[in-house]
């Protein structure tokens, strides 16, 4: 259910705990470290219950999971854009350096490109800082959102810093709203 990194807090209280332990042979009880409370308190401190149903994640917007980094061999593979406008999946580098693709609805056609002539396929994506000063990167229609845009999500309000950001670890925009807004 919870990993380590994962920020969750107890269905009774309001205080962050960052998950650093999971405890399987106790009773599937976690260990963490308060982020917050109400009394401001930023110690370790063991948080332990008998039932992890006890826990509920916390608002990820505020406190981003921090998961391991992913195993590079389980990444999805890299797309790429020729200048001659074909579209292909790296499989590697040669002994040149030179980026070695399968073309697409080529057969199995494979070329190797230097890496400055190709362009690597993203979504679209925008940089958006909120107002407690965490940014974060978010896939949304082109040309949708223009810097310096308000937007909303939940109950975070934003600000949009960049657009077509171009970042490889950015969320999906499930409930991302622009707000109108007019200069008085």
């Amino acid at each position: 259910m919870f990993q380590i990194g994962d920020v969750v807090k107890l269905k009774t209280g309001d205080s962050a705990i960052r998950v650093t332990h999971i405890h399987h042979q106790e009773g599937r009880a976690i260990s963490g470290k308060y982020i917050s409370s109400p009394w401001n308190l930023q110690q370790n401190r063991r948080v332990v219950a008998a039932d992890l149903r006890d826990f509920e994640y916390y608002d990820e917007l505020l406190y981003p999971p921090q998961h391991p980094k992913e195993d590079p061999m389980t990444q999805q593979a890299q797309l790429f854009e020729t200048k001659d406008g074909r579209f292909g999946t790296q499989i590697g580098t040669n002994s040149e350096g030179a980026i070695v693709l399968e073309i697409r609805g080529a057969n199995g056609e494979v070329a190797a490109f230097a890496s400055d002539t190709l362009t690597e396929v993203t979504p679209y994506t925008v940089e958006i800082e909120f107002t407690n000063g965490q940014k974060h990167h978010f896939e949304v229609k082109k040309d949708s959102l223009q810097a310096g845009d308000v937007v909303v999500t939940g109950i975070h309000l934003g600000r949009v810093k960049n657009v077509d950001s171009k970042s490889k670890s950015a969320k999906k925009a499930k409930d991302l709203m622009k707000v109108g807004v007019t200069p008085l």
